[in-house]
């Protein structure tokens, strides 16, 4: 741990946070949404699930400009590959650029960010070109586009804001356990210099057996290390809500707690922390890299999911009115 970097990062955030705090200013929130081909897919099955939407939440001023633009889009931004050594915001370093340049107009540009969503499962693998900056540029500029087309579709959000949060106690995989609940036999298994096999399909051999190696050597020395006990926050913008999960949620999960409510639901992925993946069912039974690695069965993975749903559920049904922006609803801690 390097002290200084830690305590110059916390005095940064904390500055950040009294400007905003001295800088408040009224604003409507909006949203929108749209899509983009060809950019994510399953990085496991090319015809497996993933998200092909691009969400936009932005703060618009009531002279029309914008104070803020937050982007939402499920995809590891991983295209660059191990030969890279400089370090990049990949992808969305590119969108925000592109998003805050062409919003800024003839003012000042406003506060573009990215967030992930349920991308544990999801990356370029199967969609890029390349693994360079030339492609990491292409991506984030037909990313950029997409979101200037959910933000011309934006809508006001309206109604109360409410926050509820809820811990869920998620028990640990050993070493041992490996084998009872994966299949690291069905992994693909490809002769050295194999002209037939794509460039995909082999780094799903290679990253199998990286996980399956991973997970045996953190629970050999780090078993006390993992974070057994997760947070998840949510919070009603109107009838959006978000969903913060402290790790790597598959679609398949995420969407059970999309379809978990009426209205439109956001995961936040990375968010709050960080527990490594919650693999699905599918992706235990076929040992895929996410759940060789994951410290988690897949009846953790689940019971992350439904605890999150019923947290969305409840929330959409807290008390309307103004007294409801102070609501702070804690749950079972089960």
């Amino acid at each position: 741990l390097d002290q200084q970097l830690r305590a110059r990062f916390v005095a940064t955030a904390a500055a950040t946070l009294a400007r905003a705090r001295e800088e408040l200013e009224p604003v409507e929130l909006i949203l929108g949404s749209a899509t983009t081909g060809e950019v994510a897919a399953n990085r496991n099955d090319p015809t497996g699930p993933y998200d092909d939407r691009v969400t936009v939440l932005a703060t618009r001023r009531p002279d029309g400009s914008f104070q803020a633009v937050l982007v939402h889009f499920a995809c590891h931004p991983t295209i660059l590959g191990a030969e890279n050594r400089l370090v990049s915001a990949d992808f969305p370093g590119v969108l925000r650029r592109e998003m805050a340049a062409a919003l800024a107009g003839d003012g000042e540009a406003p506060v573009v960010l990215f967030v992930n969503g349920a991308a544990g499962d999801v990356s370029t693998r199967f969609t890029r070109r390349g693994q360079d900056v030339v492609e990491v540029k292409r991506i984030g500029k037909c990313l950029a586009t997409a979101a200037g087309n959910a933000l011309a579709a934006a809508n006001p959000l309206r109604g109360p804001l409410r926050h509820g949060s809820v811990s869920v106690n998620l028990s640990l995989r050993r070493g041992g356990a490996l084998g009872a609940d994966t299949a690291v036999s069905e992994s693909p298994v490809f002769e050295p210099g194999a002209t037939d096999v794509s460039p995909a399909m082999q780094r799903i051999a290679v990253t199998r057996a990286q996980g399956e190696a991973m997970l045996a050597a953190l629970t050999a020395v780090a078993i006390d290390a993992i974070a057994s006990r997760l947070r998840i926050h949510a919070w009603m913008l109107g009838d959006l809500a978000l969903v913060a999960i402290p790790a790597e949620l598959f679609v398949s999960l995420g969407r059970e707690i999309e379809n978990a409510s009426a209205g439109k639901t956001l995961i936040l992925g990375y968010a709050n922390g960080y527990s490594g993946y919650l693999a699905d069912r599918a992706a235990h039974r076929s040992g895929t890299y996410e759940a060789l690695a994951s410290p988690f069965g897949p009846e953790a993975s689940e019971r992350v999911a439904a605890t999150a749903a019923r947290l969305v559920t409840r929330l959409r049904s807290g008390p309307p009115g103004p007294e409801a922006g102070a609501l702070n609803e804690i749950l079972d801690r089960s």
